[in-house]
């Protein structure tokens, strides 16, 4: 049960995969995720999985592709380790290359049941890579693809922002990397917002986290250093609504090719400023190493990466009148006129959280009366 995309925005190739593992089984407690510390109340009673642990599922395996996977955990790590053997040698990539890497593959394991999807880049040209056994293919990519059980939810995320494209299969040079990147991650904020707040996706089994990677300056990398911030808002529907923080900030960032979520619990010191209670640290290694395996790691590096930190803000509430939760979001650089973070917590500048209700309480406004409209004129003629 996994969520893994792959889509094409400004000319930059995206692919992000989840990180929960889930297993058949009911004898045990759940597996604690980054995002919730306790999935339980969440998950139905009567419950034949289980939430078994963490593992990533989105690799770099040539500098020219990236993959994620879906199916079987126990044949990841092999396969993906087959795989990246089969094409390092290779410095520009070509579809035969990949022919016969999954030729190979077919042939070590038999009939089994991983799924991969990714990009691959010939040249300057983006392809989409699907396969399963026997069965693999490139091809030009349509607005996005993904696979696995949340699926259905990633196409709803995709589809409601309206300014992600795929115009250009070229791959893009511009300045625009910058503006694809936040609107990545605005995405992957959303999802993560969804579950901080709801844990709707969690009867889907995936979710707890997400790598993101991005091709850029001639090959794949992770997007790193990201904060999740949490906004609460009231009454969106009344000029009287009003917004707050939650107490819990979310940061991912990479040490080596070790994806490190650390899960911030803060007191809140004013309207915009909240300082550092409680720390909760995961570390998913490159192939599925554990905690223990990666005890030597150096933290050091986490001050130095806060620097260049994204921000991303979600805004999460319900509309009382149509019973149902929104999420929003928007993302800005650390030293940008919306964030401060330092080494005493996160700091927004007051106008701000002004700006953004604003911004909020209109944009449900046009759309209310915009469903109001459609709903109308599709009333029968008297």
């Amino acid at each position: 049960m996994t969520l893994i995309a792959a889509f094409n925005h400004l000319g930059y190739p995206f692919v992000i995969g989840d990180v929960m593992l889930s297993r058949i089984g009911k004898e045990q407690q759940h597996h604690r995720l980054p995002t919730i510390e306790d999935p339980t109340p969440v998950l139905p009673t009567e419950w034949r999985r289980i939430v078994s642990g963490l593992r990533r599922k989105a690799f770099i395996v040539h500098p020219k592709c990236a993959i994620g996977w879906t199916g079987s955990a126990v044949f990841s790590s092999p396969i993906i380790t087959d795989l990246r053997a089969c094409l390092r040698e290779k410095d520009a990539l070509q579809k035969q290359d990949l022919i016969n890497a999954f030729a190979y593959i077919d042939a070590e394991y038999p009939k089994h049941d991983l799924t991969l999807l990714g990009w691959v880049i010939f040249e300057k040209t983006g392809y989409l890579v699907e396969y399963e056994w026997n069965n693999f293919r490139t091809h030009a990519p349509p607005h996005y693809v993904c696979r696995g059980s949340g699926s259905e939810e990633f196409g709803k995320v995709i589809r409601g922002s309206e300014h992600l494209n795929n115009s250009n299969r070229e791959i893009e040079t511009t300045e625009r990397f910058p503006a694809a990147v936040a609107d990545a991650v605005s995405l992957v904020a959303i999802l993560i917002g969804d579950e901080f707040s709801t844990g709707s996706n969690l009867p889907l089994l995936y979710g707890g986290g997400y790598d993101i990677l991005v091709y850029v300056k001639g090959s794949f990398r992770y997007v790193p250093n990201i904060w999740y911030c949490f906004f609460r808002v009231k009454d969106i529907e009344r000029d009287t609504s009003e917004l707050s923080f939650a107490s819990t900030l979310f940061q991912f960032c990479y040490i080596d090719t070790n994806l490190v979520i650390i899960r911030r619990v803060f007191k809140q010191d004013d309207q915009s400023s909240r300082t550092v209670q409680e720390n909760t640290i995961s570390v998913l290694g490159d192939m599925g190493k554990t905690n223990k395996d990666l005890e030597e790691l150096d933290y050091s590096e986490l001050g130095e990466q806060t620097k260049n930190s994204l921000v991303a803000a979600v805004f999460v509430g319900n509309v009382e009148s149509e019973q149902k939760n929104f999420v929003a979001s928007f993302v800005g650089g650390c030293k940008s006129k919306y964030f401060r973070l330092s080494g005493e917590g996160l700091h927004v500048h007051e106008d701000v959280l002004k700006d953004v209700l604003s911004t909020l309480r209109k944009a449900f406004t046009e759309q209310k009366s915009s469903t109001s409209n459609n709903n109308h004129s599709k009333q029968p003629r008297q």
